[in-house]
């Protein structure tokens, strides 16, 4: 509106604030903002003679661009563009499937907006609601780049994701799936629907270029992978693969809903086998790409994915404990707990299963029954040193040593497991023994304060050696509080003492 009244009068455009003024702009009947006149050249006399010749022009301009630069109410491309010519941008492209209407955002087309700064924590708020969308985390530095963006969105939406991130974006792009390939991709999702079968493949470039031969299209991902069309039967092509010793998972033709999603299921299947066999897509295919929706941050993808999975998946325990970790990320914390007990109810003999279990009880409160699951992992996996740790840490708290001792004793551990041990034996009065341990675990972990502040309280003890000391305590004095103010205490008492 400043722009566009400049070469006539400098006005300045308000957000509207109460009443302000005669000067208010209205949409639809509705005041909306507020002008402001500057002009040296008119007198206070003049610009209220003309103040209302002056706001007509200016509601005509301004309905003029309301319906140029908006779309449905919302700011539209046209005022993104110019944001963006301003600064770059960071935030969600995102497309509902529903009427869901976001605010602060920017529209781009129907149910298609663009959120600046939204980002994990509104997407887990729409999870949580139940709303159906596809996303992606876009940085956006120019307006040429919406278009692109655009592109992101519609190859999430083709491979079944709720949210693309900039580590799914990664992954496809390692995989060989980008947002150059979308006008193939979609080619070779319409020749399945209309009956040829879709396969992903993985192996010696001879073996792929003899495998094209007999494709009605073929997309070349990478100088080892291939998506292809084939106009063979389901048999024909399984026995085509092997013997082109192809690591590689199709689907027949005909598939109506999400074939690229079921192919890419099919892969990552065929990824997880020990042998090298194709694999037409099963339901077991959905719970490999599940895990993969969840490690790339996708929950909305990977509940749906193993809740299709459940009926046929071959691990069911496994599809349960990951179920289960899934709702606890989004807070459905009754779900959480009967998937998670459910999953140890039918096999207790599993280690994992306890401890899962256990740290979800543990963020519910519930420590002492959580401490059961955690000696139960510990005990079906003694050489484990992740249960074993898991449990020391816990029994720390309750200042319980010499079980402490015994549990870590012998395991190969890590840097918090040496230094539980060693503060195992410091607590007991075990001085030299603490004093190894602590020393095991700064060649694993150079940079523990916990070990350091331990050692250099050990050196003055045993040595009388003020070194480490010195050189600890300026970076932990300002601790307020935990173990490690105390030990930054301890430190400069003994340090005045000597002076």
């Amino acid at each position: 509106m400043e722009e566009s009244l400049a070469p006539l009068l400098p006005v300045k455009v308000r957000v509207k604030e109460g009443n302000r003024g005669p000067l208010v702009l209205r949409r639809e009947g509705r005041p909306l903002a507020f002008l402001e006149i500057e002009s040296e050249n008119l007198s206070p006399d003049e610009i209220s003679r003309w103040s209302y010749a002056i706001l007509a022009l200016a509601q005509e301009i301004f309905d003029r661009l309301w319906r140029e630069k908006t779309f449905q109410g919302y700011p539209g491309a046209g005022l993104l563009s110019k944001q963006l010519e301003r600064q770059p941008l960071s935030g969600l492209l995102i497309k509902f499937f529903s009427d869901y209407q976001p605010e602060g955002a920017f529209c781009l087309e129907d149910q298609t907006f663009f959120l600046p700064e939204a980002g994990k924590d509104f997407l887990l708020d729409l999870w949580q609601k139940g709303e159906i969308f596809t996303s992606a985390s876009v940085h956006l530095e120019s307006p040429e780049e919406i278009e692109e963006a655009s592109s992101l969105l519609e190859l999430a939406e083709l491979l079944g994701f709720s949210w693309l991130s900039a580590k799914a974006v990664r992954y496809l792009s390692e995989l060989g799936f980008s947002e150059e390939n979308l006008s193939v991709l979609k080619t070779l999702q319409s020749l399945n629907r209309k009956g040829y079968v879709l396969v992903l493949a993985e192996g010696p470039a001879p073996s792929l270029r003899c495998l094209e031969t007999q494709a009605e299209k073929t997309l070349h991902l990478d100088p080892d992978k291939a998506l292809l069309a084939l106009s063979l039967s389901a048999k024909e092509t399984a026995s085509l693969l092997k013997d082109l010793h192809l690591r590689s998972g199709f689907i027949e033709g005909h598939h109506r809903h999400w074939p690229l999603v079921k192919v890419w299921a099919a892969f990552e299947h065929a990824r997880r086998l020990a042998e090298e066999r194709p694999v037409l897509f099963e339901p077991y295919s959905l719970h490999a790409l599940a895990d993969i929706y969840f490690d790339l941050g996708d929950l909305a993808a990977a509940q749906k994915a193993y809740f299709l999975a459940a009926e046929g998946t071959a691990q069911p325990l496994d599809l349960l404990n990951s179920l289960g970790l899934v709702m606890i990320h989004l807070n459905q914390r009754k779900a959480a707990r009967f998937l998670l007990a459910k999953a140890v109810q039918e096999d207790p003999k599993d280690p994992l299963l306890h401890y899962n279990l256990a740290l979800f009880l543990e963020k519910e409160g519930k420590d002492e029954e959580a401490l059961e699951h955690f000696y139960k992992a510990h005990d079906l996996a003694r050489s484990q040193p992740l249960y074993a740790e898991a449990l020391a840490q816990r029994l720390a708290l309750k200042k319980e040593w010499e079980k402490i001792k015994e549990i870590l004793r012998g395991s190969n551990l890590g840097a918090e497991g040496l230094y539980l041990l060693g503060k195992a034996y410091y607590e007991s009065g075990q001085l030299e023994e603490a004093l190894r341990f602590f020393k095991k675990t700064i060649e694993i972990a150079p940079k523990h304060q916990l070990a350091l502040a331990h050692l250099a309280l050990l050196f003055i003890q045993l040595k009388g050696e003020y070194s480490l000391a010195e050189a600890i305590l300026p970076e932990i004095e300002n601790e307020e509080e935990g173990e490690l103010a105390e030990l930054a205490q301890d430190l400069t008492v003994l340090l005045e003492r000597e002076k």
